[in-house]
């Protein structure tokens, strides 16, 4: 017959003790991997962005200088990109057009946007 004292393991208040901190352990860590998701989604949109307004000066490069002209409307890009939109800025100094292309996106439901510039000159 086995005496009471001599069982060996955990008893159920030391099994919650173990519990309740690994959960108050295991919290902000998954909060902390949320909290990265939403940070690499954002920087995702503003790479996007990026990678669409130096487009759309490149396509300024190969217009001609008569044709290059201010879009003050927002227009927005061809599909999949069709929820960023651009706007164009058209500054002229005699034979010298700045222009600046700002594209506009939406992160978390606020309204963000980056701007590039550039100059094109005559020949």
């Amino acid at each position: 017959m086995r005496r009471l004292g001599d069982e060996r393991g955990f008893t159920l208040v030391e099994v919650l003790v173990a519990a309740i901190i690994l959960a108050i352990a295991l919290i902000p860590m998954i909060q902390m991997f949320s909290t990265g998701g939403r940070f690499n989604t954002g920087a995702g949109k503003v790479s996007a962005a990026m990678d669409l307004a130096q487009g759309k000066l490149e396509e300024i490069k190969e217009t001609p200088f008569k044709d290059i002209v201010t879009v003050g409307t927002k227009q927005p890009f061809p599909a999949p990109y069709d929820h960023y939109n651009y706007q164009l800025a058209v500054a002229e100094s005699g034979n010298r057009k700045t222009v600046t292309v700002s594209v506009y996106y939406q992160e978390y439901e606020v309204e963000k946007h980056l701007s590039l510039t550039s100059d094109k000159v005559k020949r």
